[in-house]
C-alpha cells in the first residue's frame, strides 16, 4: 500500500511462480513483461533483463544491454555483461548494432579476439540509436578504434596503425572528448612503433577524455602505457603519477582484477627495480594480468621485466627462461613492432650479465631485531610473504616492513641475496 516493494524467500518464489504457471499460465509472459518494465525504471538493469528473456521478449532485453552494458563494465562488472549476452541468441544480438558493438567489446578485452570482427561488422551494417559508447562521432569511427585495439593485442601491430589512422581522421569533426577512444588506439600502437612523443601526447588527451566520460577501464590502458613510456625515457616522476593514477582509479572502481592494469604493475615493477627496491611481485602480478587478455604484446613486455629482474637477482636460468617465452609470444605475432628488437636486446644485455664477477663479501649494516631475525630465517625457505604473515601471527604488511629492513642491513635488494649473505654472515 505504501509503494514499497520486496522480495519473497527464493524457495517460496519458486513455489509461487510454479502454482502461477499451473493455474493461469496465460499471465505469465505479461507479468514478467510488467517485471521488466518495473526494474528497467528502477535501474535494476539485470533484473530486467531476465525478466525480458523470460517475457520472451528478446528484443526488449537485448535494448537494454545495448543501453546499459558500458556502464556495468566501467565499475568491473564485465562478468556480467558477458552472462548477459551469453544469455540472448547470437541471432537476437546481431539485429542491434550497440549490441552487437558490446559483444566485440567483451570479446576483445577477455581476449576472444577472434570473435571481434564478425560482431564489428554487424554492429557497423546498422544504425545506432541515441549516443555512442565511447563517445565517438560516428558507429564507423567507433568500431574503427575497437579493430584498432584488437588488432594491437593479436601482435598485428601493421593492421592496427593503418584501423588507428582511420579512426583518428574519422573525428577530425568531433569535439575534443569524442577523439579520446581513437587517441587510445593511435597512441598504443605509436607506442609499439617507437615514436614515443607522438604516443606521449595522443595517451594524454586520451587519458583526460576518457577520465571526463568516465571510461574508465579503457583510461587504465592509456596510464598504464603512459607509465611504460616515461620509464622508458628515465622521467620517474611522470611514471608514478600515471602510476598512481592508475591504482586511484581501479581502487574506487574495483577494477584491481582487470587485465587493463597489467602496464601499470610492470612499469611499477620496473621502476623499484631502478630505485634497488624489490619488483618481483609487482612484475608477477603484472603477468598474472596480462595473461588474462590483454594481448600478446603486454605480455611479452612483463616477461622482458622479469627476465631483468631475474638476471639482477642472479638467477639466470628463469631470466633465460623469461626471455624464451616473450621469443616463443613475438614469433606468434604477425608484426610485433619494436618488442622484437627489445627481446633482442634484453638477451644480449642478460648475457653481458651472466659473465662471472668479483663476488661482493657480505656485510651487516646494523644489528637485526628479533623479529627481522625470525622473518629472515623464514626467508631461507619457500614460503612466501602471506605464508610467513601467517607463521608468525602478523600482517603482510609487518613482514614486507621487516623484509624492507633486513634488506637495508644485509645491503641486498633481493630475498636469493639476503638468504646468501645471511649464510656467509652465520646468522642462519
Amino acid at each position: 500500500a505504501r509503494g514499497h516493494w520486496y522480495r519473497y524467500h527464493r524457495l517460496f518464489s519458486e513455489l509461487l511462480r510454479h502454482e502461477l504457471a499451473y493455474r493461469e499460465p496465460e499471465r505469465v509472459e505479461p507479468l514478467h513483461q510488467r517485471a521488466m518494465d518495473w526494474h528497467a525504471a528502477h535501474g535494476e538493469i539485470t533484473r530486467a533483463i531476465e525478466h525480458g528473456m523470460l517475457a520472451g521478449d528478446v528484443d526488449g532485453a537485448i535494448a537494454l544491454l545495448a543501453k546499459h552494458w558500458l556502464s556495468f563494465a566501467n565499475e568491473g562488472r564485465l562478468g556480467t555483461v558477458d552472462a548477459w549476452l551469453g544469455q540472448v541468441p547470437d541471432e537476437a544480438i546481431a539485429r542491434n548494432p550497440g549490441a552487437s558493438f558490446a559483444a566485440a567489446w567483451v570479446a576483445r578485452a577477455l581476449g576472444r579476439l577472434d570473435d571481434v570482427e564478425g560482431w564489428l561488422a554487424l554492429a557497423e551494417q546498422g544504425q545506432s540509436e541515441g549516443p555512442l559508447p565511447m563517445g565517438s562521432s560516428s558507429l564507423a569511427s567507433e568500431a574503427m578504434g575497437l579493430r584498432t585495439l584488437a588488432h594491437l593485442f593479436a601482435g598485428r601491430v601493421a593492421a592496427a596503425h593503418d584501423a588507428g589512422t582511420k579512426a583518428y581522421e574519422m573525428e577530425d569533426d568531433g569535439d575534443e572528448l569524442g577523439r579520446g577512444w581513437a587517441s587510445l588506439g593511435l597512441g598504443l600502437v605509436l607506442s609499439r612503433l617507437g615514436r614515443a612523443p607522438r604516443a606521449l601526447a595522443l595517451l594524454e588527451d586520451a587519458d583526460r577524455s576518457l577520465a571526463a566520460r568516465g571510461l574508465f577501464a579503457a583510461q587504465l590502458m592509456a596510464l598504464g602505457q603512459l607509465a611504460m613510456l616515461h620509464v622508458d625515457a628515465g622521467d620517474r616522476a611522470g611514471a608514478w603519477r600515471a602510476i598512481r593514477s592508475a591504482h586511484s582509479i581501479s581502487d574506487a572502481h574495483d577494477l584491481g582484477e582487470y587485465p587493463q592494469l597489467a602496464l601499470a604493475h610492470v612499469a611499477e615493477g620496473r621502476l623499484r627495480r631502478a630505485e634497488g627496491k624489490p619488483a618481483r611481485e609487482q612484475l608477477e602480478r603484472g603477468l598474472s594480468l596480462a595473461r588474462r587478455g590483454l594481448g600478446l604484446l603486454q605480455i611479452a613486455d612483463a616477461l622482458l621485466a622479469l627476465a631483468e629482474e631475474a638476471a639482477f637477482e642472479g638467477d639466470h636460468e628463469r631470466a633465460e627462461a623469461s626471455i624464451e617465452e616473450a621469443r616463443a609470444i613475438i614469433d606468434r605475432c604477425e608484426d610485433p613492432g619494436i618488442v622484437a628488437s627489445q627481446v633482442t636486446r634484453a638477451r644480449r644485455d642478460i648475457s653481458a650479465h651472466a659473465q662471472p664477477s668479483a663476488p661482493r663479501p657480505a656485510r651487516l649494516r646494523g644489528e637485526l631485531t628479533e623479529r627481522e631475525r625470525a622473518v629472515l630465517r623464514l626467508l631461507d625457505s619457500e614460503l612466501n610473504q602471506r605464508e610467513m604473515a601467517d607463521m608468525l601471527y602478523v600482517s603482510i604488511n609487518t613482514v614486507k616492513t621487516h623484509t624492507r629492513g633486513i634488506y637495508r642491513k644485509l645491503d641486498v635488494t633481493s630475498r636469493p641475496q639476503a638468504v646468501e649473505a645471511a649464510r656467509e654472515l652465520g646468522l642462519i
